[in-house]
């Protein structure tokens, strides 16, 4: 968190909607700051970026998408129920298990609201790339582990929605169906090394650096495509005695981590406050630079 992931986001898409064509970012981050990056105005709703020919972008409210699905499923429940006790001991034992169900509902399976929009996004093929603006680590982990839990609650809930089609839940139930295959397509994207791949955003400080290998290795035990380490706001060279000594260590510091790593480190300079707006996001986006010498015919960064 607050280390530019937005920022490298941004600027990692408008250079791509450059170079390969229609590109759609989006923003899982509950602090959206997309808006503010692309001076842009932003919503739940795909928006084309003013100024690009191809870039579109959108922040998710997930809350709000898990809530709406929550109250829907909830009233369908409730109403296909009608006539029966709703409280006391005879209550249905099925109309019980749906109350659990969504009451208890695991934590962070509102982000099926991301699967759902990345999912569509791929079987449609309208973008060359999908670029993902995620939360901080713990919430970008529960991500990638979300799936399993997402199969195991859809599954129970659309188990006894099939369960009661003839009293009017059919159609939840096909929903329910819909949202499964989304996991699984989800599940085989993060699986793909052509679909997908991470680029763990960083600062060259130690503390941060033991958490970008704590990252990456959990990643990589989850057999997930990492492909770098982008270390952010590296400072320039300095005549100033303090400043230089900074960048020296934030130079060592990556240095560490791409040997420690196995990883190319990519390199993003500070530019005294975060870029905003699509000129200074390529401008930024060109000033990337790799820590170490690449390999012959590799492009840098």
């Amino acid at each position: 968190g607050g280390v530019g992931k937005s920022s490298c986001a941004a600027a990692a898409a408008v250079t791509l909607t450059e170079k390969e064509g229609p590109v759609l970012l989006i923003s899982t981050d509950p602090a959206h700051s997309l808006s503010d990056v692309l001076q842009s105005r932003l919503t739940d709703t795909e928006t084309q970026v003013k100024g690009t020919k191809g870039l579109y972008a959108r922040e998710l409210d997930m809350a709000g998408w898990f809530n709406a699905l929550r109250k829907r499923l909830k009233e369908k429940a409730e109403k296909a129920f009608e006539g029966a006790p709703k409280a006391g001991n005879d209550v249905p034992a099925d109309l019980l298990y749906l109350r659990n169900l969504l009451e208890c509902a695991p934590p962070g399976i509102d982000e099926l609201a991301a699967m759902s929009v990345l999912t569509d996004a791929l079987v449609q093929e309208r973008f060359k790339r999908i670029v993902v603006d995620s939360s901080p680590q713990v919430t970008n982990v529960r991500v990638v582990e979300l799936a399993d839990i997402a199969k195991t609650w859809l599954g129970a809930l659309h188990g006894i929605l099939n369960k009661h089609r003839a009293k009017g839940l059919g159609e939840l139930a096909d929903d329910l169906a819909a949202m499964l295959k989304h996991v699984k397509r989800f599940e085989d994207a993060l699986a793909s090394p052509s679909e997908s791949r991470f680029v763990v955003v960083t600062r060259g400080e130690d503390l941060a650096a033991s958490r970008t290998e704590r990252l990456v290795e959990y990643l990589k035990e989850k057999k997930l495509q990492v492909e770098r380490v982008l270390v952010n706001r590296v400072g320039p060279k300095s005549t100033c005695e303090k400043c230089e000594n900074r960048r020296k260590l934030e130079l060592n510091a990556a240095k560490a981590m791409e040997k420690k790593i196995g990883l190319p480190v990519t390199m993003a300079p500070a530019l005294g406050r975060h870029p905003a707006g699509l000129r200074e996001l390529k401008a930024f986006r060109t000033a990337w630079y790799a820590l170490s010498a690449p390999p012959a015919k590799i492009k840098a960064a």
